[in-house]
């Protein structure tokens, strides 16, 4: 007679059979090439950081939905064969954050990717295996503090990521080490204007079985947040540069850029959607051609977008 078996005992059993699987199969280095990584803290501008923090424990979360194409271009180290090892990604990232003290924030990060696809890799390394299928990525933790000023006026603070090696499989959503981006933030608000600089340093494992190559990154960045008068609506632009630490700012196999504007509305008290697009140039893993990007959240207005 057979047993009833628990739900969540059965779960737990489908995911531990898929994680082995799907480890199995993996022979593709590991390597993250999802650049876009939105901010769960309530009051930044996409991926760019500011020093504003709701009040105390006014939680926040949502998720967003960027669609990428062609952010991983792969070549033989002879010079021949050039193929989108990644042409296709479409990423979900599942947000919470906790704002603490008025001062500061933390937060959690989950990308699951939905949706891949990639070009036969033979003619670059022939035992690697073309991407398809979805997947789990790394989990990000993320923290920020502002040290000086906030809302209007300056602010001055700095951010911590830290990711984790949650990935399983092939898809290149994921690096074989834990990683982190450390940032400073610099900014000025004026009522719901929002202007924000932010300069930091990635740390990530080199692949060197890659061109481009793959390392530790200097990444500079700014975005400004602007209200549309009695629209309810917020026009948001963004600017991201990353270049390689050991040969900084040296050609488009070294460097890559990603420009992003959309609009962010809130149609009740506490739901915001936001709708962006962006567009890269340069060759450096993770730049993607372009992108589609939509986010659904729910977080407490701050002070002047009450």
């Amino acid at each position: 007679m057979l047993r009833k078996v628990s739900c969540p005992a059965l779960a737990v059993t489908l995911l531990f059979g898929i994680w082995g699987v799907t480890a199995a199969r993996a022979d593709n280095p590991k390597l993250n090439v999802d650049d876009f990584a939105p901010s769960p803290h309530a009051g930044d501008i996409l991926d760019i950081l500011a020093t504003r923090v709701p009040g105390h424990l006014d939680y926040s979360g949502g998720a967003w939905f960027a669609y990428r194409q062609a952010p991983l271009v792969a070549r033989g180290f002879e010079g021949e064969g050039e193929v989108e090892l990644v042409s296709d990604q479409l990423v979900g990232d599942l947000q919470f954050a906790l704002p603490l003290l008025g001062v500061a924030s933390i937060g959690v990060n989950l990308p699951v990717l939905l949706y891949s696809s990639g070009d036969d890799p033979a003619t670059v390394n022939p035992e690697w295996s073309q991407v398809s299928g979805a997947g789990l990525g790394d989990l990000r933790l993320s923290a920020k503090v502002r040290f000086w000023g906030g809302g209007n006026g300056l602010g001055l603070g700095a951010a911590q990521d830290i990711t984790l090696p949650t990935s399983v499989g092939d898809k290149l959503l994921g690096a074989e080490m834990p990683g982190g981006l450390t940032r400073l933030i610099f900014d000025y608000g004026c009522g719901g204007f929002v202007l924000a600089l932010n300069a930091g340093y990635l740390v990530r494992k080199a692949a060197t079985e890659f061109v481009p190559s793959v390392g530790d990154e200097l990444v500079i960045a700014g975005g400004v947040k602007i209200p549309i008068s009695g629209s309810g609506l917020e026009l948001l632009l963004s600017n991201q540069t990353r270049t390689l630490v050991d040969d900084p700012f040296s050609g488009e196999r070294a460097t890559a850029n990603s420009t992003r504007g959309g609009l962010r509305i809130r149609p009740f008290s506490n739901l915001v959607v936001t709708a962006a697009g962006s567009a890269g140039f340069g060759s450096l893993a993770g730049s993607a051609a372009w992108e589609g990007i939509l986010q659904i959240g729910w977080e407490t207005p701050l002070g002047d977008e009450e």
